[in-house]
């Protein structure tokens, strides 16, 4: 490979990350709670497939972790009782799935919450590293389904032209990025439901040892099966099995659409990107609560786009 050749591909490379300046993430502020999880063979689902996603609709950006609830705020609390606001999501959600023996926690106040500094370091700290990564994905999400929500609503509010198929965005597979699916084409229905290829971007968190943060960002691409249960991402075997009923190579299509040209792969992430309003920077802007000053104070966290050179 040519010098040339070399330096176009960390040029493309680099072109597609965010960064924040060094040592911003040497420490992450958020707060914590006691949430001791009884049973977690019986509790965990429901608490990662239901109770994140609620707390998350509603403000609360949390992450259970031995025995503690780690939680940043997208409040306003010059707006909001945080405090009640989030002790009444707890206390109906327990209450209504039944799961007062399950899950202990005590209200939560300004007297037993701690503020406490995360140490993100992948090697020195990994369960730091753990908590970081699913909270500013979580705000990522949910910043995302605000953008797109708002998009699809229409010029004043209504629901003008017809929406395209969307998936929740996928937080199945962590350690290789938060997918966000942003369009789907449908491939027809089975007999175990209806089959979709979605294209959208992944965008994967890394701290480097001088505790810059980065945004990888790159095309992402996944071929779901819905049903009346939900929706499964389909490996190669289920796509080939699935293909008689729908009557065409699944995998093929789905590779065509996963091995497009660098051109093709740099347009569809620019636009990608400019539809969720990432084009130059994503921020990051949360509220924590300080024993010390008795207040919440505003945490701000900028990945600024690394342009080529």
């Amino acid at each position: 490979m040519s010098a040339t050749s070399v330096e176009q591909k960390e040029r493309k490379i680099f072109f597609y990350t965010f960064s924040t300046d060094e040592d911003i993430l040497k420490e992450f502020p958020v707060n914590s709670a006691l949430f001791a999880i009884k049973q977690p063979q019986l509790v965990n689902r429901i608490v990662f497939y239901e109770l994140l996603p609620m707390l998350s609709s509603n403000g609360v950006i949390a992450y259970p972790h031995f025995n503690k609830l780690f939680m940043i705020f997208d409040l306003d609390p010059t707006k909001v009782d945080i405090f009640e606001h989030i002790n009444n999501l707890l206390t109906s959600f327990i209450k209504d799935r039944h799961l007062e023996g399950l899950i202990d926690y005590d209200t939560i106040t300004q007297q037993n919450i701690e503020y406490v500094h995360l140490k993100p370091d992948p090697d020195k700290n990994p369960s730091h590293f753990i908590i970081v990564r699913q909270l500013i994905y979580s705000f990522l999400k949910r910043r995302v389904l605000e953008v797109i929500w708002s998009q699809r609503r229409g010029k004043k509010g209504g629901r003008e032209g017809k929406r395209r198929p969307y998936i929740p965005l996928s937080q199945r597979k962590t350690k290789s990025g938060l997918r966000v699916f942003l369009e789907c084409e449908s491939l027809g229905e089975t007999s175990q439901g209806e089959v979709l290829i979605c294209r959208g971007i992944k965008l994967l968190l890394e701290v480097t040892p001088k505790y810059t943060g980065l945004l990888w960002v790159d095309l992402a691409v996944e071929t779901y099966l819905m049903s009346s249960t939900g929706s499964k991402s389909l490996s190669p075997s289920e796509m080939k099995t699935l293909s008689s009923e729908l009557g065409l190579d699944l995998y093929q299509e789905f590779y065509g659409k996963a091995s497009v040209s660098p051109n093709v792969r740099s347009n569809d992430i620019e636009r990608y990107l400019a539809e969720l309003g990432f084009t130059n920077a994503i921020p990051i802007k949360y509220y924590i609560y300080s024993s010390h000053s008795g207040t919440f104070t505003q945490v701000s966290i900028n990945f600024q786009r690394v342009k080529a050179t």
